[in-house]
């Protein structure tokens, strides 16, 4: 299995709704932490609506074999970004990188980069690592 290059995107504070997270608009901060997929698939598969991996209801067979061709070709994916509501690791949200994740714990991944914001990276380090 290849090393993947991990890109940050661009303004990925800019993406979040802050209230629900505890951050004022404009206050938002992020980090990266490496999580171990298979706690997070295992968390995500609880949200059935959201779910990507194989079986999900929000499964695209489109977006799945773009990243993987992508992937393919460059050797590289952006960092998906996940938050969670409520401190509570059973509201965990994407807001991007749903198919991202299910192609990585697809090909056997273990572990992977995630952005989260600054404030919720303890509680993902203690739950999903």
């Amino acid at each position: 299995m290849n090393a993947i290059i991990f890109l940050k995107p661009i303004a990925p504070e800019c993406m979040f709704m802050p209230g629900p997270i505890g951050y004022k608009e404009g206050e938002v901060e992020v980090e990266v932490v490496t999580l171990n997929l298979e706690k997070v698939v295992n968390v995500w598969k609880a949200i059935p609506d959201t779910y990507s991996g194989i079986g999900g209801q929000d499964r695209k067979e489109n977006k799945i074999a773009k990243i993987k061709e992508s992937l393919d070709k460059t050797g590289s994916l952006y960092i998906p970004i996940i938050y969670i509501t409520c401190d509570n690791i059973d509201n965990l949200n994407f807001v991007d990188g749903r198919h991202t994740t299910a192609v990585l714990f697809e090909l056997g991944h273990q572990f992977a980069p995630f952005l989260v914001p600054r404030n919720q990276k303890s509680i993902f380090e203690s739950l999903l690592t």
